[in-house]
Parts: C-alpha cells; sequence; structure tokens
C-alpha cells in the first residue's frame, strides 16, 4: 500500500501490484530474501509524506515507487541481481 495525494482531494491509500524482473541464475537467491525485501519495500512505501499525483492519476504519475524501491533492492539482495521492479497495476479504492 502507498498513500497518494491526488490534486484538490484527500489523501488516499492505493495498493501497487510489482513484479520484479530477474535473470533466470538469480532467481533462487530472490527468492530467499523475498520475506526480507517485502518488509524493506512496505517500511520504504510507508515513511515520508504522500505522493503527490495529478487529479486523474495514471501508473506513469506513480513511477516514483520504482526508484524509491531501487535501494532497498540492492541493499537487500546486491546491485544487479534485480534488473528491474515493474509496476504492474495499481488498486484503488473510490471514495
Amino acid at each position: 500500500s502507498v498513500y497518494i495525494k491526488p490534486e484538490n482531494q484527500k489523501v488516499r491509500e492505493i495498493t501497487v501490484i510489482l513484479h520484479l524482473e530477474v535473470p533466470p541464475d538469480n532467481v533462487p537467491q530472490v527468492n530467499e530474501k523475498m520475506h526480507v525485501l517485502r518488509d524493506r519495500y512496505i517500511s520504504e512505501l510507508l515513511k515520508g509524506p504522500p505522493i503527490d499525483v495529478p487529479e486523474r492519476f495514471a501508473a506513469k504519475d506513480v513511477f516514483v515507487i520504482r526508484d524509491r524501491l531501487r535501494g532497498p533492492t540492492e541493499e537487500v539482495l546486491g546491485k544487479g541481481v534485480v534488473t528491474q521492479v515493474l509496476l504492474l497495476n495499481i488498486i484503488s479504492q473510490l471514495k
């Protein structure tokens, strides 16, 4: 979950679905440390202020999430183990 602040609206919570792009040889290493990585991702995404987005936002408007997850990914797994953190989907509840 991530908190966002759409223009002229209240802060909202969205759920993002991520996919890690990993070379086949690195999959066992990623699977072994996935529980640690997941915890670090949650901590990273919940700290700091909500992400400012346009009133009608799309996935490209929250690409900052990918950037914020690069650090924790490299801290837990090492540089180059994951080639890309992909943002697959956003689930937003209408209120």
